[in-house]
C-alpha cells in the first residue's frame, strides 16, 4: 500500500516501511542460512571438531551446537535491531508533491536531518526501478528524478509501491503546474503586448 493522498493541492508520498523490513530481515536470513549451511557442511565433511583441538589442549570444552544455537540466536537479534533502526530512519520520510516544488524531507530518530526544494521546472526526467526479486515480487521500487540546473543531479525516492502507478500521478501534477506557467507566462506576455500599444 502506498501513501498518496491529496491534501489542499499537495500529494504526499511515504515509503513503505513494512517492506523496507520484509526485504532487510529477509537479507539478514539469507545470510545467516548461507553460514549455517556452511558450517553444517563443513561438520559432515571433516567435522567441527578439529576447529575444537586447539581449545582441548588448554582443557577448554566447546559445544558447537550451543554455538550454532546462539548464533542463530544472534540473527534474530540483528533482525530485530535492523528492524528498529529502519523504522526510527524511515518513519519521518516524506515527499511532498506541492503546486510547483518538490519538498523532500528525512528525519531520523526525531530529528530533521535533510530537508531539499525542487522546483518542477529543474526536473528533467522521471523514471522507476523494480530491479530485484524482492521488489519484482511486492510491486515495489525506487523513483529516480533527473535534474537540471541545481548542484544535485538526481533524487531517489526509495522503497516506494507500485511505483509505475505513483510516478503517472507526479507526471500529473507536474504537467499541470507546467501548464499552470505556460498559461501566467502567456497571460503576462498578452498584459505587456497591450500596454506597449496605449
Amino acid at each position: 500500500m502506498y501513501n498518496f493522498f491529496k491534501k489542499e493541492e499537495v500529494f504526499i508520498l511515504k515509503p513503505n516501511i513494512s517492506k523496507n523490513f520484509l526485504g532487510n530481515m529477509l537479507k539478514v536470513l539469507f545470510v545467516g542460512l548461507f553460514l549455517i549451511i556452511i558450517l553444517v557442511v563443513i561438520d559432515k565433511i571433516i567435522g567441527l571438531e578439529v576447529f575444537l583441538l586447539p581449545f582441548e589442549i588448554y582443557k577448554v570444552y566447546i559445544d558447537y551446537n550451543r554455538i550454532i544455537m546462539n548464533f542463530a540466536l544472534g540473527i534474530g537479534g540483528i533482525i530485530i535491531l535492523v528492524g528498529g533502526i529502519n523504522y526510527l530512519l524511515l518513519r519521518g520520510v516524506r515527499y511532498e508533491f506541492k503546486k510547483d516544488e518538490l519538498f523532500i524531507y528525512r528525519v531520523a530518530f526525531l530529528f530533521l536531518i535533510y530537508s531539499k526544494k525542487i522546483p518542477y521546472t529543474n526536473i528533467l526526467r522521471i523514471s522507476y526501478d523494480k530491479e530485484g526479486m524482492f521488489n519484482r515480487t511486492f510491486n515495489s521500487g525506487k523513483i529516480l528524478f533527473e535534474l537540471t540546473g541545481m548542484n544535485i543531479k538526481k533524487v531517489e525516492l526509495e522503497f516506494i509501491d507500485n511505483p509505475r502507478k505513483v510516478i503517472s500521478q507526479i507526471q500529473k501534477v507536474i504537467k499541470s503546474s507546467k501548464q499552470l506557467d505556460q498559461a501566467k507566462f502567456s497571460q503576462k506576455h498578452k498584459i505587456e503586448t497591450l500596454l506597449d500599444e496605449l
